[in-house]
């Protein structure tokens, strides 16, 4: 049924509350997890600053969360991709991945806001349901306190 899930990872405990049901699909249906980080693009800054030594800097960081996951999840025997995606939105560059790798699944976290912050800030997972042609998987998130 499954042979390609994507998981979007943003660095968060909250955004790794989906890997353990992630990890159980691709188990039961021998499917490979693509784990994507979007880093946010540049936009000019209002002061001198070095942009591209920051975005080098955010995709080296990417890339080194990534690995990591990528190594603790294949350690349990499941074939894992992993992708940085270089986007203004976050939404978009999931929708986009999970296209162009013929993903069947997404699976996410839902940040838990609601009322105005979640007017205010949006949330990538509700852009994410909102998309006919792309099955979610939507976790309920519980709060957890960032080390």
């Amino acid at each position: 049924m499954f042979k390609r899930i994507v998981v979007p990872l943003d660095g968060s405990k909250l955004a790794e509350q989906a890997l353990p049901y992630a990890e159980s699909l691709a188990k039961a249906y021998g499917a490979t997890l693509i784990f994507v980080r979007v880093i946010p693009k540049s936009s000019t800054p209002a002061a001198p600053l070095n942009v591209a030594a920051v975005d080098k800097q955010l995709e080296d960081d990417a890339t080194t969360y990534l690995e990591a996951i990528h190594a603790r999840v294949s350690a349990a025997g499941i074939p894992v991709e992993t992708h940085n995606v270089v986007s203004e939105s976050a939404s978009e560059a999931l929708l986009s991945v999970a296209k162009e790798q013929g993903a069947e699944l997404i699976v996410g976290v839902s940040n838990g806001r609601s009322g105005i912050a979640r007017t205010i800030f949006g949330s990538t997972i509700d852009d994410l349901v909102r998309d006919p042609a792309q099955p979610v998987m939507v976790i309920n998130g519980v709060d957890v306190d960032e080390d």
